[in-house]
């Protein structure tokens, strides 16, 4: 029997528990043969049966096991002995893992209750019960007595020698998730960091006791911002389980998951997809196929594929999913319900409402049934289901739901819930395909006030369908704004107004991302602001989770319910919404270039206005999926119109455009240019790109062509979103093109207008209040060349690597070559979101044609040359150094020429940036990428920024945006403008540009930035021949300051 004792450990161990349930089935009946079936022993192999099934999941035969241990060792060694409470308290974890938290406490209670009388208070068995009673606390969200329960048993095993000093770093684990699930971030840390600290010295760095800290700290970590860092402990994590389990562990699945989790924070959906399915793998081999375990990493994978459109593979995962659950679980299990709801969205993402219909409604009728018709469960049945009414023709059933959705949550949550922004939101939505503009635009505004108010708190979806993007709520507002402002001439200016705020709450998830990952980095420094900056990430984090708690606590049942305790968190999370709020407002007064970097407050039309010189126009552009407004804003008016251009349609337009600007769009096995532009042939290896002239006209004539007459004879300036924000205006025809006419000759907008952009209307009021021209002495400071590898095997990769090595300095430049190559060769393995790698980065294409573009650019200032710093010295532990010691604070230009990447492209990053010369090994200082938030942190007294890489103004609608958080890091590092390119530049091209910009402003001193850039495009134009082709002149953007 000690053999077979010694067999079941370890295969437990080894995570494989089916087999370790099949040996102890042999020792119990080994135990019955030997010993009788009422012995002692029988009961101690009933135990070990029980604690194996629980392990495997089988849950309801191991507390029947366990129940007839319970039995036998009561009446073998009476009522009050401690293996009963040993028993009772393997019972008491079960019960609390299937939510019977009534049953969990009578069994733990009466188990500590044995160990105090029978061992005392201070025993280490009684520690440990009080720790699983500590657990059942914080599930029912009495969070005071858990923490009290954990800090009594820490106080014995701190008492205790020997074997409890294993137990002190899981207690602290156990307080600092007390204080996680609170959102009190850094009290949670400080036991964290303890608890690794005990562990690594006891067991070393690699031990598999350090596992669950490692763990919670990075979902620590994920909750503060800090994904590089989350990831790390992930990866961490994964590894020693791996190495001390076996690669086919279940707790090597779970690092796995949580792994995957930090991919999908990062964007990084097809890395997160291959962790998911290796998860999967492993817990049907752990579990079975039918356990319900499996069907949540089914349900984990099916939500990758859908993000990365595999939505028929996804259904088919989900409906396995379901069907484990509604075998395992019953029928009218809760969990049914939530699988239900996932077929539901993606069915109704396909428009496949008829399908869905009967989900939605078997959802709805399982959660009435199991926790009654006014918990806020029922109302995101309700929610899918008016929303498929809706979309079938049916809203006058589909109202009465989402009217009904909407009084749970207010009367469940509170009026400052997101839960009930949703439902604001959907009532919108639902006005709006009704036409009831005043009603619709009522709804959204509801809905805006209160996600305004609670903008601090990550916005988590709780899982509502939605018909179309003005569920959203504020191109909802917009869209009912504009269409009573029409019926309603007497409210037009407030709709407007109102309107123009909204819009600018619009924003890119990967600027928002990359903006977090500056925050982040801030908080992790000293001083006041970083003191303030970690004071707002914990009160944003005690937000979501008082939301989380105020959720759980509604969805006990009746009996289990505490009304004092729920209404007490609504107060929490009103007290924590106006400390969020008194501290945005200080450190907006105390760090006002702090909140303009991290933030996208809008500001109203007047003081817009009051910003705009006479000869200024501004125009702020949002897209919806119906329509397209323009806000034009001059210092005496106020335009506002709409272009029949939904975001379908004018992603296709510029997709189209740039078909014949960017040399890439060709380069895609999955190029769709050809079908775009109506050719049957791809492009000619010398044909020069086919731009559309008509189409460049059509999008003048729709978007500025009702406003010509305002912004006639004013330099504009371009706040511009979604699809438009890839698309350099520039390019647009102000007359339609005549048939074959010469691209010099051309009615480009360039010709006409000098334009510049801004990441958000309120940069504009920032830049203004710092614009006053550079003190710099020095005039120039290029960087660019780094030493990159490209794949290392091509002929043409590995000879501009060795040319770019032998440019060190300008005077090493080749004596020929007057001809430069275009930057449009791309790496063998494109940049995609992870950990800052150094490999990936150094197989981007070397560059040794910038150093001749610097080069070039530094030789036409006089009477002194401006400095480049080429090859090895352009990295960042040079750029650093020079940012530190104020030596880039000199230089009024700086221009660097590299591979820039944007928001996830390079792994190890959410943030966009630029590549620098990758150091032999990375350092915490210095991997080769020079991020969003590494630049926010140098010095900088700089007129220009140049930034003549690749796709630094964001090449793709999924990052439209992106560039914003590259050009606030720069302002926030004391920049004035940044010359950004939208697609690869030709270096001939960008010397031409850069130089005839530079010059027209000594020539003529009273002319802006913008103009002299616009002077500088057009000369290039009337060139003719390649210099008049879009994709040669038109790539530079300008960001920030135009006007000087």
């Amino acid at each position: 029997m000690l053999a077979l004792m010694q067999r079941i450990t370890a295969l437990a161990k080894e995570g494989r528990y089916g087999e370790a349930v099949g040996f102890a089935r042999k020792l119990v009946v080994e135990a019955e043969k030997s010993t009788g079936r009422q012995s002692p022993l029988t009961a101690t192999t009933l135990v070990v049966l029980g604690q194996a099934l629980q392990t495997k999941g089988e849950t309801a035969e191991a507390e029947s096991v366990l129940r007839r241990a319970l039995v036998i060792r009561e009446k073998s060694l009476g009522p009050n002995h401690p293996d009963v409470a040993a028993v009772l308290a393997t019972l008491g974890q079960i019960e609390l893992g299937q939510n019977r938290l009534g049953d969990a406490e009578r069994d733990m209670s009466r188990a500590i209750a044995i160990d105090e009388n029978v061992l005392g208070p201070d025993h280490l068995t009684t520690a440990l019960a009080r720790m699983q009673l500590g657990n059942l606390r914080h599930r029912q969200l009495k969070e005071t007595e858990a923490l009290d329960l954990f800090n009594r048993a820490l106080v014995v095993f701190r008492k205790s020698p020997g074997q409890a000093d294993i137990m002190i770093p899981v207690t602290l684990n156990n307080i600092a998730e007390v204080n996680r699930a609170q959102g009190r971030l850094q009290q949670a840390e400080a036991s964290f960091a303890e608890a690794l600290v005990l562990q690594e010295k006891q067991h070393g760095p690699d031990s598999i006791y350090l596992t669950a800290t490692l763990n919670n700290l990075g979902e620590l970590r994920r909750a503060q911002g800090r994904l590089p860092e989350a990831e790390q402990l992930a990866r961490r994590t994964l590894a020693i389980r791996e190495k001390a389990l076996g690669p086919d562990h279940p707790d090597v699945a779970a690092s796995l998951n949580n792994l995957a989790l930090v991919f999908s924070r990062e964007g990084r959906d097809a890395e997160a997809e291959g962790l998911l399915t290796r998860a999967l793998a492993i817990q049907e081999k752990a579990v079975g196929i039918a356990h319900p375990n499996v069907a949540t990493a089914l349900n984990n994978l099916a939500e990758a594929w859908a993000h990365l459109n595999r939505k028929q593979e996804a259904e088919q995962l989900f409906r396995k999913s379901l069907a484990i659950r509604e075998k395992a679980l019953g029928p009218a299990h809760l969990d049914v319900a939530i699988a239900l709801d996932n077929l539901v969205t993606l069915m109704s993402e396909a428009d496949r409402y008829a399908e869905a219909e009967p989900f939605a409604r078997r959802s709805l009728a399982i959660r009435e049934a199991a926790v009654g018709h006014s918990h806020p469960l029922v109302a995101n049945s309700l929610n899918n289901l008016a929303v498929i009414l809706d979309s079938t023709g049916r809203p006058q059933e589909a109202e009465p739901l989402l009217k009904r959705a909407l009084d749970i949550r207010l009367r469940a949550l509170g009026e400052q819930h997101p839960d009930v922004a949703n439902s604001f939101a959907n009532l919108g939505a639902h006005h709006i395909d009704s036409k009831d503009w005043q009603q619709a635009r009522d709804a959204f505004a509801r809905a805006v006030a209160i996600q305004n108010g609670r903008r601090a708190a990550e916005q988590e979806s709780r899982g509502d369908v939605k018909v179309h993007d003005e569920t959203n709520p504020y191109p909802g507002l917009i869209v009912a704004a504009y269409n009573l402002a029409s019926a309603n001439a007497g409210q037009a200016g407030a709709l407007r107004s109102q309107a123009f705020e909204a819009a600018q709450w619009i924003g890119d998830e990967q600027a928002a991302r990359a903006i977090a990952g500056m925050s982040a980095r801030i908080a992790d420094g000293s001083g006041d602001l970083a003191a303030r900056v970690r004071e707002r990430q914990d009160l944003a984090a005690q937000a979501v989770a008082t939301d989380k708690m105020l959720v759980a606590a509604i969805s006990q049942a009746d009996a289990a319910r505490n009304p004092a305790a729920e209404q007490a968190l609504r107060a929490r999370a009103s007290t924590i919404a106006g400390q969020i709020r008194e501290l945005d407002r200080t450190i907006a007064g105390q760090f006002p270039d702090y909140a303009a970097l991290v933030t996208k407050a809008p500001i109203a039309i007047e003081d817009a206005q009051k910003q705009l010189r006479p000869n200024e126009a501004m125009l702020l552009f949002t897209t919806t999926s119906r329509a397209t407004f323009v806000w034009t804003v001059t210092r005496s008016d106020v335009r506002w119109h709409s272009a029949d251009l939904g975001e379908k349609h004018l992603d296709e337009a510029v997709g189209a455009l740039r078909c014949g600007l960017d040399t890439d769009a060709w380069l895609d096995k999955a190029s769709t240019c050809p079908q775009k532009l109506g050719r049957k042939t791809p492009l000619g290896a010398d044909e020069p790109l086919p731009f559309d002239q008509e189409r460049a006209f059509a999008l003048y004539q729709a978007l500025l062509g009702p406003v010509a007459r305002d912004i006639d004879g004013r330099e504009l300036i371009l706040v511009p979103s979604g699809p438009l924000a890839t698309l350099p205006f520039q390019v647009l025809l102000t007359e339609k093109p005549a048939a074959g006419q010469d691209l010099a000759k051309a009615p480009w907008l360039v010709k006409r207008f000098a334009t510049t952009v801004l990441p958000s209307v309120s940069s504009l009021k920032a830049l203004r209040q710092v614009a006053r021209k550079s003190a710099a002495p020095k005039p120039f400071l290029g960087v660019g060349n780094p030493v990159l590898d490209g794949d290392g095997r091509s002929d043409v990769a590995m000879a501009r690597a060795k040319l770019a090595r032998q440019i060190q300095t300008c005077a090493a430049l080749p004596t020929q070559a007057t001809q430069v190559a275009q930057r449009s060769l791309r790496a063998v393995d494109a940049l995609s979101g992870g950990t800052a790698d150094i490999v990936q980065l150094r197989r981007q294409m070397p560059l040794p044609e910038t150093a001749l573009e610097l080069c070039a650019v530094a030789s036409t200032f006089v009477p002194v040359k401006g400095d480049v710093v080429l090859a090895g010295d352009a990295s960042e532990t040079r750029m650093k150094a020079l940012g530190q010691s104020g030596d880039l604070a000199k230089y009024r230009i700086l221009h660097f020429a590299t591979h820039g990447a944007l928001a996830g492209q390079v792994r190890g990053s959410i943030e966009p940036g630029l590549i620098l010369s990758p150091p032999a090994a990375p350092t915490p200082t210095d991997d080769g990428y020079l991020s969003s938030s590494e630049i926010s942190g140098l010095k900088l007294d700089a007129d220009w920024v140049i930034l003549s890489a690749c796709n630094t103004a964001g090449g793709q609608a999924a990052n439209s945006e992106a560039f914003s958080g590259l050009a606030r890091a720069f302002f926030y590092a004391g920049t004035r403008a940044l010359l950004v390119s939208h697609w690869a530049v030709n270096s001939d091209a960008a010397v031409a540009i850069t130089t005839g910009t530079i010059d027209a402003m000594k020539t003529h001193p009273d002319i802006g930035r913008a103009e002299a850039l616009r002077r500088s495009l057009s000369a290039l134009i009337t060139k003719g021949g390649d210099s008049a082709q879009p994709a040669t002149w038109a790539p530079f953007v300008l960001v920030g300051a135009g006007a000087m």
